[in-house]
């Protein structure tokens, strides 16, 4: 079995930085994509953090530019819906491939997946990386909800494609340009609701459908 070429790649050198920030590919925060490995130093970006269209963008980068995503660094992302589970996975068959494969050269990736089928069920099911909280507000503002609660904003754009952010930074600069805006913290959905004395702020499903109610 050959060495995957597709993989999430984290962004090393500030010079790659600057570019690939300065063309929505990442940001400071969440300096990784996902790439597929073309040869002599050259990339096909083929998934953009937060972004659901598929990318064929071509990068040439030098040696010392971007890395293979370790799990190390996976674990120590600041993501918490469920594409971190999917980056975790992803980096821990990747990490363990290349000894299980020398045992046979016809090893599916499931196969590889399966092996370590509990290392990534634990890594999913640890408190620690747990992607639901039990103690979620009923309303909140929006700096708690991207700084306190790690929340993100989906923003759908008019010619669209959607951009996630993961900042409050992030949500104001896509915030004018959105047509329609998700929020979620994990997987539970906010709504944004004005209200008369005390301006916008998110409230939980329950409590969005408790104000209904009561119109």
């Amino acid at each position: 079995m050959r060495e995957r070429k597709e993989y999430w790649a984290k962004v090393i050198s500030e010079e790659a930085l600057l570019f690939l920030c300065s063309q929505n590919i990442c940001t400071r925060e969440l300096p990784i994509m996902k790439v597929y490995d073309i040869g002599r130093n050259e990339v096909m970006i083929v998934e953009i953090l937060g972004c659901t269209i598929p990318q064929q963008i071509k990068y040439k980068f030098l040696g010392s530019s971007i890395s293979k995503l370790s799990l190390k660094e996976a674990l120590s992302l600041d993501i918490k819906d469920k594409k971190r589970a999917e980056i975790l996975e992803d980096c821990l068959v990747n990490e363990n491939e290349k000894d299980y494969s020398n045992k046979s050269n016809f090893i599916s990736r499931g196969a590889i997946k399966g092996k370590w089928s509990d290392d990534i069920k634990g890594l999913k099911n640890n408190p620690a990386f747990d992607e639901r909280c039990s103690l979620l507000p009923d309303e909140i503002d929006l700096y708690n909800f991207f700084e306190k609660y790690k929340g993100h904003a989906k923003c759908f754009h008019i010619f669209g494609y959607v951009v996630c952010c993961y900042t409050l930074n992030g949500y104001i600069t896509e915030y004018k340009e959105s047509d329609k805006i998700e929020y979620f913290i994990d997987d539970n959905r906010y709504y944004a609701i004005k209200f008369k004395d005390r301006g916008t702020f998110l409230v939980s499903e329950k409590r969005y459908k408790e104000l209904k109610a009561k119109k």
